[in-house]
């Protein structure tokens, strides 16, 4: 027999042992149990810089079966028909169909090329792709429609952008950006069959004969420059002063009714990062690190981005003499809401406030399945369902479920993962953030990194003659 106390801060462990033992038995009760007709079937990712190899004594109770890579090919006709689907979902005229294959393989070629050259290393541990990050380049593209795709290179330039926000903003040095940005031109020529030079012709100076990383920051889409068009539709924004005045006035409207206005000054920069927040709240299931140091804008953009889009921004207030209880107390709280109402939530959290692992623990299974287990008691449970009944006569048809209380618990964990946006708030220049990469994988599959550099020139002008 096994004693289940020993080992309950180890789950590997515990699996390990129960298929080593027949049976398991809880100390404290003292009652033994024993599963029967049980088979155990894993899932892991090969070992990397973010993971590390299980134990011999825990593989040997397995049949291994190793799942390669998918071929070129494979990858090109999975996208190739997500495209195709929505271009014809969303009424494309047939002229922008060649964008599907130029779109596809110059994004595999973008993904080969960082795969390949821009590899993790002790100050670069978040230098860590995978085909989540093809997909979101896709995901971006797919917010494409008609109104705002006035031609081919209206959709090659969003190309541009989306592959600068998945990829070129997790880079941290300028040898490696002017590296991006020079096989991004390279892959404009070779398969858009365009020049960057002329794709982007409205961002380039006078004076200059190529496109460089600091001509790029002024390639921008956000959903929320037209405020003529009630429809949020995704658009490039081409006036970035009227940019500006648009989310000057956000910000009045924000300060009108919040019990914590801000006093910003929006500068260019800060509108770049207004835009590439507000970017991945607009999709589903979509996470975010703002990687910065404190007095960056981190907590006032996301707080203002949320606004924007509509959603309820919840932050936590712990003391230092909060555990685990109190931790968990906040996250019911905010998954609650998300059995109360339709809209979507914003949790912004501090890398301090997840100092203790198992916080940390906690955020990286929500980021993967949007539930904790067991997090609700039995009381708790009962009450979210009931909520979750009310809350389903609101919803499409299709939407609804069968009304019994695990069907509409199921919808409740649907809900919180598509509609629950975390953003987590981590500096550079500590150890924490090195170490969560390499524990936590979620942080790196299900987050869109935004890293906030040193503040440029043109910002710090901007202030001085504010």
């Amino acid at each position: 027999m096994f004693q289940i106390n020993k080992v309950k801060n180890n789950l590997v462990k515990l699996k390990q042992n129960r298929l080593n033992y027949v049976d398991l038995i809880f100390f404290q009760e003292l009652f033994p149990m024993r599963l029967i007709e049980m088979q155990v079937i894993g899932a892991m990712r090969p070992p990397d810089g973010a993971s590390k190899a299980m134990s011999q004594r825990f593989i040997r109770h397995f049949n291994t079966i190793n799942i390669d890579l998918f071929e070129d090919h494979t990858i090109t006709a999975i996208f190739s028909r997500i495209v195709l689907w929505h271009l014809d979902t969303k009424g494309f005229a047939k002229e922008f169909d060649p964008c599907i294959d130029q779109v596809v393989t110059a994004t595999l070629e973008v993904h080969k090329f960082v795969v390949a050259n821009l590899l993790p290393t002790p100050d670069h541990t978040h230098y860590l792709f995978s085909l989540k990050e093809f997909s979101r380049v896709i995901c971006g593209c797919l917010l494409s429609v008609p109104e705002t795709m006035d031609d081919l290179n209206a959709m090659k330039r969003l190309w541009v952008h989306e592959v600068m926000r998945v990829y070129y903003d997790r880079l941290i040095t300028e040898e490696d950006q002017d590296v991006f940005v020079q096989k991004v031109r390279t892959i404009c020529n070779a398969k858009l069959q365009i020049t960057l030079k002329d794709l982007c012709s409205r961002i380039l100076p006078k004076d200059k004969k190529e496109i460089d990383k600091g001509d790029m920051r002024k390639l921008l889409f956000c959903d929320f420059s037209d405020t003529k068009n009630d429809e949020k539709h995704y658009k490039e924004i081409t006036d970035i002063d009227k940019f500006r005045d648009i989310s000057e006035n956000l910000l009045v409207k924000y300060n009108e009714v919040s019990r914590k206005p801000m006093d910003l000054t929006l500068f260019d920069f800060a509108l770049e990062h207004l835009s590439r927040i507000s970017r991945v709240l607009k999709q589903p299931e979509s996470h975010m690190m703002v990687v910065g140091v404190g007095g960056s804008g981190r907590q006032s953009l996301s707080r203002l981005s949320a606004h924007i889009a509509g959603y309820d921004f919840y932050q936590f207030e712990m003391g230092k003499d909060d555990g685990l209880k109190e931790w968990r107390n906040n996250l019911k709280l905010v998954f609650r809401k998300t059995s109360q109402t339709v809209n979507h939530n914003v949790l912004f959290l501090y890398e301090s406030q997840l100092a203790d692992p198992r916080f940390m623990e906690d955020i990286n299974n929500i980021l993967y399945s949007g539930e904790l287990p067991n997090l609700f008691p039995f009381d708790e449970k009962q009450e979210i369902i009931e909520n979750m009944r009310k809350l389903e006569k609101k919803l499409e048809k299709n939407q609804q479920t069968d009304g019994t209380g695990t069907e509409l618990f199921k919808l409740f964990v649907k809900r919180a993962k598509e509609n629950l946006h975390i953003i987590l708030a981590m500096s550079p220049l500590s150890d924490t953030f090195k170490s969560y990469i390499a524990k936590f994988p979620a942080l790196m599959g299900c987050c869109t990194i935004n890293w906030m550099h040193q503040w440029p020139d043109d910002a710090l002008n901007f202030v001085a003659y504010r």
